[in-house]
């Protein structure tokens, strides 16, 4: 299994339901792809280096998982250099940013 990390930026003003909504989306998500979560880290509110749909600040979340890199692929017969992480379930008006990338020295 290879390990990937996730990077979720949030509007800053949602409530803590929606949080946990979030990530227990996402652990649906990567357990449904034989995967499994080592961590969920809550990294709080920081500044964006950029306006993001009108917003200067974020809240991120990382999830950092384990999964099987040749499961996507069999699923997905596309050209090797169109070929991406799952996309991650989108939370709506709350959602701002993600960022997917496998991790080698996590």
């Amino acid at each position: 299994m290879a390990k990937y990390e996730t990077m979720f930026i949030t509007r800053t003003d949602i409530p803590d339901e929606e949080i946990e909504k979030l990530v227990a989306q996402m652990e649906g998500v990567i357990s449904h792809a034989d995967g499994k979560i080592e961590k969920v880290e809550k990294m709080g509110r920081r500044r964006l280096a950029y306006s993001v749909q009108k917003q200067r600040e974020g809240l991120y979340l990382l999830f950092v998982f384990e999964g099987n890199p040749n499961r996507r692929q069999s699923q997905n017969p596309q050209p090797r250099h169109l070929r991406r992480l799952p996309r991650p379930p989108r939370v709506g008006k709350h959602h701002l940013r993600v960022k997917g990338v496998k991790g080698y020295g996590v």
